[in-house]
């Protein structure tokens, strides 16, 4: 998809779990809190209050974001374009976990904990959907709804099919979490956005690495989420013919956003130093 012309609504996609968290902050650093609407989720009010917006304040919406998935762009009535993170399916599913666990408020929190359900149970009992089960896949193929109407482990490869043809039709930027930093170029250059200096937003800290995990519970994950890694291979083609057309001189772009980040992390350091 071509970049978007400047007058269109940006509607960010938010899968749970692919750093979406900075993402939305970053949003937020280019327009006037008036002119950007977070959708919370699919079931949430918020998504009832946004339909019942004004055409008038729908108009000056810059930018909508939030757990929701494609077919926002049916409630605007003006032009709108998408961009979205993808992560590496297994990756994304084992953070997904963790972040239960780390979460008090979370619906499943209690259950994992006061249960002891260790990673390979949660995905051999099926407890959510959202961590195990073609989740990115669900979020741009299958509706408004994220395809939460869809049980467990019966997600089509139509559904995936409408996911990939969703992406190249609609989505000006298609990010990939492992290649983060250049995806925030490629933002940068197709929307003319200014980005900031990262900072990361709700990063877990309880999970392991992935090769701290045995290799069946592994292997189970690698197999309940077959199409997401199809999808994750047709995004990351996406992404490299993105930077190509957008950012030819991405490595250099990218070298010279890592200086400034570490030169402001020394002059932060230096001048911690000096207080003491």
């Amino acid at each position: 998809m071509n970049p978007p012309a400047a007058y269109q609504t940006i509607i960010f996609t938010h899968i749970p779990k692919v750093a979406g968290m900075t993402v939305r902050q970053i949003v937020q650093f280019q327009y006037p809190p008036e002119q950007v609407f977070t959708i919370f989720a699919y079931t949430d009010e918020s998504l009832q209050t946004f339909v019942g917006l004004s055409e008038i304040q729908k108009q000056r919406l810059r930018a909508v974001q939030g757990h929701i998935g494609f077919g926002v762009h049916d409630y605007l009535g003006q032009p709108a374009t998408y961009f979205t993170l993808l992560r590496d399916p297994v990756e994304r599913a084992i953070s997904y976990y963790y972040f239960i666990r780390r979460h008090h408020q979370h619906s499943k929190h209690k259950l994992l904990v006061e249960g002891n359900i260790g990673l390979r149970e949660y995905v051999e009992r099926e407890i959510s959907a959202v961590g195990t089960d073609n989740e990115q896949t669900r979020f741009l193929g299958g509706g408004l709804n994220c395809g939460e109407d869809i049980p467990y482990g019966q997600v089509t490869r139509q559904v995936l099919e409408n996911a990939k043809t969703n992406l190249k039709r609609h989505y000006s930027v298609v990010g990939l979490t492992e290649k983060f930093g250049k995806t925030l170029l490629l933002l940068q250059r197709t929307y003319g956005w200014r980005i900031p200096l990262s900072h990361n937003q709700n990063v877990g800290t309880n999970r392991p690495s992935l090769h701290e995990i045995d290799s069946e519970t592994l292997a189970l994950l690698r197999q309940c989420n077959q199409l997401d890694y199809e999808l994750y291979a047709f995004a990351q083609d996406l992404f490299e013919q993105q930077v190509a057309a957008r950012v030819p001189n991405i490595n250099l772009a990218l070298f010279q956003y890592q200086l400034k980040n570490r030169a402001r992390t020394w002059k932060r350091s230096l001048n911690g130093w000096r207080v003491r």
